[in-house]
Formats: structure tokens, C-alpha cells, sequence
């Protein structure tokens, strides 16, 4: 009787497959589910998850927009594929809720149940329920070999197992409660005295979730800095250097163009957005620079003729999106009091800086007694240069600055904190300005805040008639 070669072919080619799969997490995918549609970031978080496994480091910190895929990857195909690696991990599972937990670990059994995952892992299956102590639900599935999956929410009780493997997806709910210290403080201690007091020797861990504010879990987690933990953070809409896309673009632009996420920045408004679609929460008060210090005028009733009106730039090198803004601040000085006419930020070639310049000191009542400096910085020097040359207008070099950001951000409070610093009310552009002083020092750019800090620090005498550098 003779070999059936194409049985044999079928044979070695399901078993060279599940070689590949146990091997590298993509193929894995590819395999089980092969109307997986992958995006650039799918790629960054499998690679990421794929060394994990392998334990070259100890903890993944992922932080994603709403429904970009974080969830499925992290949650419900990586144990799959752990499990078919290995049969005898430990795998917890916690969220906000006990439901969503548990949601992602029908979606895992149905990963394992599915015909091309038994095909290729057929010794990987569920424990019998004749076996003692083997369990099947929504909360808890055992895998022969010893394995097992268990869903708890945060906060809530996880005895008698441990974790080779212990995953945190999403964590907070919603607004009430991140902004909830008690909350907060609830998760940080369950995280600390009972999660984490489940994990087994030369246990992996994945935190992965949208931020909410900037002293939740994950927040608290970055802060300490453990030794063996990998970030990967991914915007909605780029704004700095990253190695697939430029700044502006979207993260996934087949399910969520750029159109889609600047209408849900619209609706969602600054701070959620920048918290849950950026990544980047900022305290509502501000964390150096506060939102309470700044006081309100009516742009109305406030006259500036016969006032003079200055200004102040900060450029920057190109037009190139991987660079900051080129940003401009008008105000008006009366005694120790600033009032900010307008504070405007654009990406600009040097050309358009010369023109940007102009046009927003035109608009803004510039007149013969104005001044307008200039930080010495980037292209700076080259347009005071063009400006004077080519121009009428009163233009100079601002003070070379001394000190870091941060530093003369510090030399500002006086004036910040006593309420001498006035925006207009109603202003379109006094959100945005707001946002990023408040994010300060931690915001995607600075250029406003540099304005800010220029303008009071070129415009205060100090004590000896000097002006602050």
C-alpha cells in the first residue's frame, strides 16, 4: 500500500505553518486571521509584543487613540498566541469593568475554537470539565497543559492565581472617573497590592490604554520609571518626528482620516482631545504655567488708540512639519499689566515668516512708536535682517535667552501669578494658547509659551533698570 504524497504535503505544510506561527506573532495572525488588515501601527505594536514574549524586557506601556486596534492585539490575539507557544501560562487580564474583561476572553476562546487556529494547534485546547478543577466561563478558561485566562475588572479580587503574563486594558471608564482622585487612588493601590502581587517570576506586563488625565495609572506608572519598560505612544494626528508619517497625518487614515479626527477635536474639545486622541493629558490648572493666573478683558470695550502695541516672534528653522511653529504675541503694556491682542502660531518657510510678521502686526495695530523683537534663535537673526533692510518696520532682536524653558517660565510666574497677564474673552485662538501653557513643559510644542515668556520677560524692568535676559 503507498504513501498518499498529497496527505504527506498537506501534513508537512500545516505543521511548517505552525512552526512559523509559534515563532513570530505577525504570522500568527496572517494564519488565524487572515482578514487582519494591517496598518503601520499594528506592525509597531506586534513587534513590541512579539519581544515581550520573548521577554527581551519586562513591561509594555501602550498608549493609543479609541479604536485603533489596541485591544484585539493586546488582548485577545497575543494570548492566543501565547498559548499556543506555551501552554502552561498564567494569563490575567483586568479592565474598568468586569464585563469588558471578560468580552475579551470570549473573543480569545474564539481565537482558540476557531478552524484555522485548531488546524495549525491542534494539542492546544480547553481543559475537559471532567478535569478537577478545570473551569470554562466568561471569567476564567483553563488550557491543558496548565494554562489559564483569567478577566477581573480594576479593583476588584484576584485569588488563588498568578500571572505569567498580566495585562491592564484600559483601565479608566471615562471622565468622572479620572478626574476622580479617590478613584485614581483606589486603582494606583489595587495595582500596587494586588495586581502586581500576582505575577510569577519573570512575569511579562502590558498597561495598555487611552489617557484620560496625567496622574492616571498610566501616569503614575511612567512616573516611576521601572528598569525593563517599553513605551510605545502613538498620537491620532502626528505632531512631532516619527519614522512613518509626517507631522498632520493621521494614525490610520483607512479607518480614521485626518477630516474624521479634526471633527472629533471639534466636538470632544481641546482638553479631551489632546488626553484621549494625542496622548498627552494636562493638568485643567496647568502644571507651571497655571490657567487661573491669566484675567480677562473685553476685546469690546478695551480701546487701543493711542496705546502702542508690540510684539514678539518665535521662529522656527523651515517650513519642514518635523519643525515647531513659527509663533507671533501682540499686547499691550499698560503699567505692570499685559493685554494680549492675539497669540498666533503657523508652520512657515522664511518667506512666509517675513510675510506671517507683517501681516500680523498690520492687523494688529501696529504703529510707528511699536516694537517688534524678535528671539535670536532658528531663523530669527536673518528676518530682523531682511526686515530692517527691506521694510519700514521697527524690528529687533528680543534679549538672547538665558536659562531653559522651563527656567524662564519660573522667571514669569510674578507676573503670571499676580494676575497681570490679560486675554481677551470670546477669542477663538485663546483655547489653543490656553492648552498649551497649561501641557507646559510636556506639550507637543512650546512655541506660544516662548512668546509668553519673551514678551513679559523683554517688557519687565528689573530692579537695576535693566531688562530680564
Amino acid at each position: 500500500m503507498g504513501y498518499d504524497v498529497s496527505k504527506v504535503d498537506d501534513a508537512y505544510r500545516i505543521a511548517l505553518k505552525a512552526d512559523i506561527a509559534r515563532e513570530s506573532f505577525r504570522h500568527f495572525i496572517e494564519f488565524v486571521k487572515p482578514d487582519y488588515e494591517f496598518n503601520w501601527h499594528h506592525l509597531v505594536l506586534i513587534d513590541a509584543l512579539q519581544r515581550l514574549a520573548e521577554r527581551k524586557f519586562q513591561r509594555l506601556v501602550v498608549m493609543m487613540p479609541p479604536r485603533h486596534g489596541k485591544s484585539e492585539l493586546v488582548s485577545v490575539l497575543f494570548p492566543a498566541w501565547c498559548f499556543a507557544r506555551d501552554t502552561s501560562e498564567h494569563l490575567i487580564l483586568a479592565s474598568y469593568a468586569f464585563g469588558l474583561a471578560s468580552r475579551m476572553n470570549r473573543e480569545c476562546q474564539r481565537v482558540i475554537e476557531s478552524d484555522q487556529f485548531r488546524l495549525l494547534f491542534p494539542k492546544v485546547y480547553f481543559s475537559a470539565a471532567t478535569e478537577a478543577g478545570a473551569v470554562r466561563t466568561n471569567e476564567r478558561f483553563d488550557i491543558v497543559g496548565g494554562g489559564h485566562y483569567v478577566s477581573a475588572g480594576v479593583g476588584g479580587g484576584i485569588t488563588g492565581v498568578g500571572a505569567t503574563i498580566a495585562i491592564i486594558d484600559d483601565p479608566v471608564k471615562d471622565a468622572m472617573e479620572a478626574d476622580s482622585t479617590t478613584y485614581r487612588d483606589r486603582a494606583w493601590e489595587w495595582y500596587t497590592t494586588t495586581f502586581t502581587t500576582r505575577f510569577e517570576r519573570d512575569a511579562i506586563e502590558v498597561i495598555c490604554q487611552t489617557r484620560w488625565h496625567e496622574d492616571d495609572l498610566t501616569g503614575r506608572v511612567l512616573e516611576r520609571k521601572k528598569h525593563g519598560t517599553e513605551v510605545i505612544c502613538l498620537p491620532a494626528i502626528c505632531e512631532g518626528p516619527e519614522l512613518n508619517r509626517s507631522i498632520g497625518d493621521a494614525l490610520w487614515p483607512k479607518w480614521y482620516s485626518r477630516d474624521w479626527l479634526l471633527e472629533k477635536q471639534s466636538e470632544n474639545g481641546s482638553r479631551a482631545w489632546n488626553a484621549l486622541y494625542q496622548q498627552r493629558p494636562a493638568p485643567d490648572e496647568g502644571s507651571i504655567i497655571k490657567r487661573q493666573w491669566f484675567q480677562y478683558y473685553n476685546p469690546r470695550e478695551y480701546k487701543i488708540e493711542g496705546k502702542r502695541v508690540n510684539f514678539y516672534f518665535d521662529t522656527a528653522y523651515t517650513e519642514k512639519e518635523k519643525n515647531d511653529p513659527t509663533a507671533g504675541i501682540a499686547y499691550v503694556k499698560e503699567g505692570a499689566n499685559f493685554y494680549i491682542l492675539e497669540c498666533a502660531a503657523e508652520w512657515l518657510d522664511f518667506s512666509g515668516q517675513i510675510q506671517f510678521v507683517k501681516n500680523f502686526s498690520t492687523r494688529n495695530g501696529y504703529s510707528p512708536s511699536s516694537i517688534i523683537r524678535v528671539e535670536p534663535k532658528a531663523t530669527g537673526i536673518s528676518l530682523v535682517q531682511v526686515m530692517k533692510k527691506e521694510t519700514g518696520f521697527n524690528v529687533t532682536e528680543g534679549n538672547p535667552p538665558k536659562g531653559d524653558k522651563v527656567a524662564r517660565a519660573h522667571s514669569c510666574e510674578g507676573a503670571l501669578e499676580g494676575g497681570r497677564v490679560f486675554l481677551p474673552e470670546g477669542m477663538a485662538w485663546a483655547g489653543p494658547f490656553l492648552d498649551e501653557c497649561a501641557a507646559f513643559p510636556n506639550a507637543a510644542h512650546d512655541d506660544r509659551v516662548d512668546c509668553l515668556t519673551g514678551m513679559i520677560i523683554s517688557d519687565t524692568p528689573t530692579k537695576q533698570g535693566v531688562r530680564f535676559a
